[in-house]
């Protein structure tokens, strides 16, 4: 090939053709992928277990052991009016423990 100015121009190269692609495993760092679910028809609906379980009931949360802080790795007993409480109001409850 000659270009305009009449210098010769070497040939073009070809790549040579791409295997093809692979299923690639996900990165050691990427948690596995989630898993369907085997049978929904065992769940509970919320309505149902709030009339199974009624009133007050205790709860258990582990706090973590971090330098910040009161966080000593400690358990705290949490009592709740009804289950149906607020997720806010059961923070506010273990912010008042700790």
């Amino acid at each position: 090939m000659v270009n305009p100015v009449g210098i010769p121009q070497p040939p073009a190269l070809s790549l040579p053709p791409q295997p093809p692609a692979e299923e690639q495993p996900p990165p050691p760092d990427e948690p596995e992928p989630k898993r369907q679910r085997a049978d929904d028809a065992s769940l509970v609906l919320a309505e149902q277990f709030l009339t199974q379980y009624p009133g007050p009931a205790s709860m258990s949360v582990s706090v973590p052991n971090l330098d910040e802080g009161n966080l000593r790795g400690q358990v705290l007993e949490i009592h709740v009016q009804s289950l149906s409480d607020t997720v806010g109001s059961l923070k506010e409850q273990i912010a008042g423990e700790l």
